[in-house]
């Protein structure tokens, strides 16, 4: 019975110390950051709205720009603004908003997306220079399958290490015992 509570106890302790291993990961390797994505060809003044891929800016020259983000950032002159954006949704209350930027900020934008499998909230700064950084926050099922991964693969680990530890001392024995 005490092996079986040695096991046990592996097992759990292996998929314990996982699961903080991604709590730490979450919050520094894959926590949010600001990243640059460029400027257009005016410096932008005010961030009049945003989509799953694209943002709509007001200008110093009183131009209005649509920049499509992915895979790099493309400005165009735009006549008008659309009616909506689509893929917006409200915002979650408990949200992470970042609450410094990379600079002196001129505007800022929160808004929220997503679909079944993921929820994301971007943060949009033009800072005093003209250029626009972006904080991405997603989460959904890919956090899930990822935690329970780790917990599945930390509960195997420490089987292994049970295994190790309660077969290693035997082995040796059993090999003392066979060497004439």
């Amino acid at each position: 019975m005490r092996w079986l509570r040695f096991f046990l106890g592996s097992i759990t302790f292996g998929a314990v110390l996982a699961l903080l291993a991604y709590a730490l990961m979450r919050e520094t390797i894959l926590a949010p950051k600001w990243r640059l994505l460029g400027s257009p060809p005016s410096p932008p003044t005010k961030i009049l709205g945003t989509d799953t891929d694209s943002i709509w800016l007001h200008a110093r020259n009183d131009n209005l720009y649509k920049c499509t983000l992915w895979p790099s950032i493309t400005c165009t002159t735009e006549s008008h603004l659309p009616d909506e954006y689509p893929g917006l949704q409200q915002c979650a209350e408990h949200d992470r908003v970042p609450r410094s930027s990379p600079g002196q900020e001129l505007d800022r934008r929160h808004d929220c997306f997503g679909d079944v499998e993921a929820i994301c909230s971007d943060t949009f700064v033009i800072l005093e220079d003209g250029s626009i950084w972006r904080w991405r926050s997603c989460r959904g099922m890919a956090d899930l399958v990822g935690a329970i991964t780790l917990l599945v693969g930390g509960a195997l680990a420490g089987l292994v290490g049970a295994v190790i530890l309660s077969f290693g001392p035997r082995v040796r024995r059993w090999a003392r015992e066979q060497d004439p």
